[in-house]
């Protein structure tokens, strides 16, 4: 059955399905679709909880959906209560991927409800929405009224997790656990890695800091130190700004030392830093046994320059880059050369540069130009929020490098905001293109829009989703004309 035609299909099931589940009686041992497969059923809940979604910025649960929750039930969504979780752990014995979709609170001690059979348990949605598209991509009729911003990091957020494959079935007991925007300590999380040895991925900015508690002693003391199965490692060094207001750092610099030490399998890095945090803080990883796969370095800005710069983190890119690093995010770092980026990681696939400064005057000097290519680069995410910054423009070598004939055809989101594209700029046919998103670009113009999605070929697949934001060279002529050219794509221009 075509994707479309299925979806439609769920859509007209949902309400009977909700009436069906007001008045079921859940006392009793079977439900009316216990029969039914476990594929449609946990499809029907999911879109049942992207169709309630649309119009609360909050997480919802209905009742009515437990009559979706049946012995087959594989990946499911819940909302964190124990009543329901004890209802699931009675029923749904197949249970593997949850979704949580509202939480009042979280305490360590409650991962006890859930079924012995769940691996992973997801309050975010980044891992539960691997292999499959997010709701951020079933384009609803408000698409477009966000601001750009939230709108386009949360449509490369779901690009980029439907790309990921799911883990194998061979896993037992919880291994993965994202805990998204709840609220924990770093003491919880002690608490967790405790209870639960078996976990593999434990997505939370205190995670290091929870290692540095349970093991910062021993560590310093010589002592023997156990080995976590962790593959990512996620830390904090802002919280001098966010929450002491105070010069005293709130966790040691050698912290990501220790990490490295403590989870040799880890390959997944995200790094969160201030303009306190010292610039040598991240030298640890360049010795990690396994090459990174993901890179992301964030700086939550009090409007002081950084001590920590693209100086810092370069290094780590010639160590790693080469062979096995597939996702780069940098934000409000100094100091970017756009030239390393391009030589050292020619397997990108995900390159995220956000309200960065770069090295003036630009190193094309130092590099064959014309060589450097992504070739395999799916999403390119560039934002730059300063107009008035002389640093913030990137070389025309950079866009040649993503966006070029020949080698762009495997980029599927792209996401600009003020890229200051140089006058000339060969902008060619991107076929795989899923999302095309655009802000202030004044540059632009309707034959490049065409151009990029293919509007002018009888036989090309437009994008699903396009939205032009800020872009003098939109104006409502060239929205109508679009509108004529399109085939069923989402567009938004404001």
């Amino acid at each position: 059955m075509p994707p479309r035609l299925y979806t439609l299909c769920l859509e007209v099931l949902i309400p009977l399905v909700e009436r069906i589940g007001d008045g079921q009686d859940f006392g009793h041992g079977t439900g009316p679709l216990d029969s039914v497969a476990g594929a449609l059923t946990d499809d029907l809940l999911l879109r049942a909880y992207h169709r309630a979604s649309r119009c609360r910025s909050a997480g919802c649960w209905k009742d009515a959906w437990k009559t979706l929750l049946t012995p087959k039930s594989q990946s499911v969504v819940l909302s964190w209560d124990r009543s329901l979780l004890q209802f699931v752990k009675t029923r749904c014995q197949n249970t593997k991927k949850v979704l949580v979709s509202r939480w009042d609170s979280f305490e360590p001690e409650s991962l006890s409800w859930l079924p012995s059979t769940v691996t992973c348990l997801d309050f975010d949605g980044e891992l539960f929405y691997r292999g499959r598209l997010g709701p951020a991509l079933d384009f609803p009729s408000d698409a477009g009224q966000r601001g750009w911003l939230p709108e386009a990091e949360a449509m490369l957020k779901a690009l980029h997790a439907a790309r990921q494959k799911q883990p194998g079935a061979a896993s037992t007991g919880l291994t993965e656990l994202h805990l998204g925007a709840v609220q924990v300590t770093a003491t919880d999380i002690c608490t967790i890695l405790r209870r639960v040895p078996t976990l593999q991925m434990l997505r939370h900015y205190q995670l290091v800091t929870a290692l540095n508690l349970l093991h910062g002693e021993q560590w310093r003391h010589k002592e023997p130190l156990p080995k976590y199965r962790l593959r990512n490692l996620d830390v904090d060094f802002s919280h001098v700004v966010r929450c002491r207001m105070s010069p005293q750092a709130v966790l040691p610099p050698d912290v990501l030392q220790l990490a490295v030490l403590l989870c040799p399998e880890a390959c997944l890095l995200h790094v969160r830093f201030d303009c306190s945090t010292s610039h040598d803080v991240l030298s640890p990883l360049t010795c990690m046994q396994h090459a990174l796969r993901l890179l992301s370095v964030v700086c939550v800005t009090s409007g002081e320059r950084s001590r920590l710069t693209f100086d810092d983190v370069a290094p780590i890119l010639e160590q790693h880059g080469a062979d096995a690093l597939r996702s780069l995010e940098l934000k409000v770092i100094e100091e970017v050369d756009v030239h390393v980026i391009l030589s050292t990681c020619p397997k990108l696939e995900r390159l995220v540069l956000s309200g960065c400064g770069n090295v003036m005057p630009p190193t094309c000097p130092g590099y064959d130009c014309a060589v450097l290519r992504l070739r395999r680069l799916r999403f390119l995410f560039f934002a730059d929020g300063d107009d008035f910054s002389w640093d913030h423009d990137v070389p025309p070598c950079f866009w040649r490098a993503t966006l070029a004939a020949g080698h762009g055809g495997r980029l599927e989101g792209l996401f600009l905001e003020s890229p200051r594209i140089a006058p000339g700029t060969a902008l060619k046919h991107l076929p795989g293109l899923e999302v095309l998103s655009l802000c202030r670009c004044p540059e632009v113009t309707l034959g490049d829009v065409v151009t990029v999605c293919g509007l002018d070929k009888a036989s090309a697949r437009p994008p699903r989703y396009i939205r032009l934001s800020a872009c003098e060279g939109i104006g409502p002529r060239e929205q109508r004309r679009l509108r004529a050219m399109l085939k069923g794509a989402h567009l938004a221009v404001n």
